[in-house]
């Protein structure tokens, strides 16, 4: 079994019928996590937003730390995105880093760590 990480993950995948893909990647930092821009079945998803891994799926939505960076501030939020229509929601704050775990469809909750480490279980609801 392959463990993704947020520094190392699969750029392009195939979840239902959609063709998922991360291009233009560059990592924030040295050792840093990866990002990208994303497209899905070949539709960019907003170009200017960049995206980290590794995703999460649900029916037909996709979950990803979308990365910000605003003046002194960066890092991500947890972003809900629509694989058909591609419609984004945020659904979390901005946090250092998202390191998705599972989903819970029941509860409607995400679970995440915020280090590569994994010390802490998180989780936020949508």
């Amino acid at each position: 079994m392959i463990t993704e990480t947020p520094t190392d993950f699969f750029i392009e995948r195939r979840y239902k019928d959609y063709s998922i893909k991360y291009y233009n990647l560059r990592e924030i930092g040295q050792g840093s996590p990866e990002i990208g821009n994303l497209s899905i079945n070949g539709r960019n998803v907003l170009q200017k937003y960049f995206f980290g891994g590794p995703p999460l799926f649900y029916e037909n939505y996709m979950l990803a730390p979308l990365f910000v960076s605003k003046l002194c501030k960066t890092g991500f939020i947890l972003c809900k995105i629509n694989l058909e229509t591609l419609e984004m929601d945020f659904i979390s704050n901005l946090l250092k880093l998202i390191f998705l775990k599972e989903i819970d469809i029941i509860r409607k909750k995400v679970k995440f760590y915020e280090s590569v480490e994994q010390n802490e279980l998180r989780e936020v609801t949508w």
